[in-house]
């Protein structure tokens, strides 16, 4: 898929790609919080391959975009992977206490609202491939 996502990144853009990334990723945990059978979960979790490029490649590209260029690989390491982990840590308990009051289906709809609501706030926040170019452009083909 690393292959892939550089053509669709030129086709669709940077910032459509880090959507359609979101996308997968809402299907991916949706899905897994739907079937308990473990052929179908796995099946599921082939998404993870598709989702893992559709947010590495772009939001690198994302930052080399909209930054300047030296900054980007300090952007990336602070900004993306940082935060990454340190969400998973604030919202690892939460959701641990959530499935165990709740249950396992009824936590990952939470996840999924989760990402449901901040892909509706990356839609209207992450900036467009035209926008604030400070980095380097982005020309498509």
């Amino acid at each position: 898929m690393m292959a892939l996502v550089p053509i669709i990144m030129m086709k669709i853009g940077v910032k459509r790609t880090l959507i359609l990334g979101v996308i997968v990723m809402f299907f991916r945990i949706g899905l897994s919080g739907v079937f308990n059978d473990p052929t179908i979960v796995s099946i599921i979790k082939m998404l993870h391959a598709l989702e893992v490029p559709l947010f590495s490649l772009p939001m690198f590209r994302y930052i080399t975009l909209h930054f300047d260029t030296k900054l980007s690989a300090t952007l990336y390491m602070i900004g993306f992977q940082i935060a990454a982990q340190v969400g998973q840590v604030i919202l690892s308990t939460p959701l641990g206490i959530l499935r165990d009051y709740v249950g396992y289906e009824k936590t990952f709809f939470v996840i999924i609202a989760i990402i449901f609501i901040t892909g509706i706030f990356a839609t209207f926040q992450l900036k467009n491939d035209n926008q604030n170019v400070y980095g380097d452009p982005f020309i498509k083909k």
